[in-house]
């Protein structure tokens, strides 16, 4: 009986281990992953954009708006005349 009580005691112990060192392990992708549920990817976009200092953030997506709204417009054009859906 003592003896399966140290055997168990052991195991637990070797189990605890590997789990924090397989958490540890990934620390850097479980944060990322609860970043990606916390803020909108919206606000991702921004954050990245405005790390570059080339493009800023508001003008960015302004402009990707008007593009993606003139490429669908196109799109919804050449449809019906080349008989697609």
């Amino acid at each position: 009986m003592l003896l399966e009580e140290e055997v168990l005691k052991i195991l637990v112990i070797v189990n605890g281990a590997l789990l924090s060192v397989a958490v540890f392990a990934n620390i850097y992708t479980i944060s990322h992953l609860a970043m990606s549920m916390v803020f909108s990817q919206r606000r991702h976009l921004q954050r990245t954009i405005a790390k570059f200092d080339v493009v800023k953030s508001e003008g960015f997506l302004p402009a990707l708006k008007k593009e993606v709204t003139l490429m669908t417009d196109m799109v919804s054009i050449l449809c019906p005349r080349l008989g697609a859906e």
